[in-house]
């Protein structure tokens, strides 16, 4: 089945979503710890928010992935304005990374592979996270996120070629709540 329309649980109606049936990404059952997953899985698939979901420069994003084939650019997470860019992908077949203005990566990723990736977007003192553990830190830039993309980047010219099973974002995030979030995802989708 394909996912016109992935739920926002936090109740703030900031809905994922994609009307052309041929972008849809497709709902794969027990795909991850025995839950159903969403499989961006080629070239243009890709859900973003329909309403401003701006956030200030610091925030973070916990996420739920299963990296199914390596590839350069797979972009997980991005923001939806080339004004504003904001990202977490794949930079090579090898290695992650966040971007808010400034390049920050690290080596280290292998296809296929189940994990937790989180990113903490904070300037100067940002932090790409790999299954609770710090992957990369230093500067990340600090452009200000605005509206969601989830599966692709805001031009949906890549293929992410991962499994999602959920994606958490927030303001201002403290070091407390990124250790919550990573635990709820590692604990609900079997990460490492």
């Amino acid at each position: 089945a394909r996912v016109s329309q992935w739920n926002d649980k936090s109740g703030n109606n900031r809905h994922l979503l994609q009307a052309t049936a041929g972008l849809q990404p497709v709902l794969v059952s027990a795909g991850l710890n025995g839950l159903d997953v969403v499989h961006f899985d080629q070239v243009g698939r890709v859900m973003r928010t329909g309403s401003a979901t701006a956030l200030a420069a610091q925030f973070g994003v916990c996420m739920a992935v299963r990296w199914i084939t390596a590839t350069a650019n797979g972009y997980l997470f991005d923001s939806q304005a080339t004004n504003a860019d904001v990202l977490i992908s794949g930079i090579t077949t090898t290695s992650m990374r966040m971007y808010a203005g400034t390049n920050l990566s690290a080596v280290g990723i292998t296809a296929p592979e189940t994990m937790c990736i989180s990113a903490k977007f904070n300037g100067a003192s940002s932090e790409l996270r790999k299954n609770g553990s710090t992957f990369a830190s230093g500067a990340a830039g600090a452009n200000v996120f605005e509206l969601a993309t989830v599966g692709n980047n805001f031009v949906a010219n890549t293929a992410c070629l991962a499994y999602i099973g959920e994606a958490i974002w927030w303001a201002n995030p403290t070091a407390q709540q990124f250790t919550n979030a990573e635990a709820y995802i590692q604990a609900k989708w079997g990460t490492p």
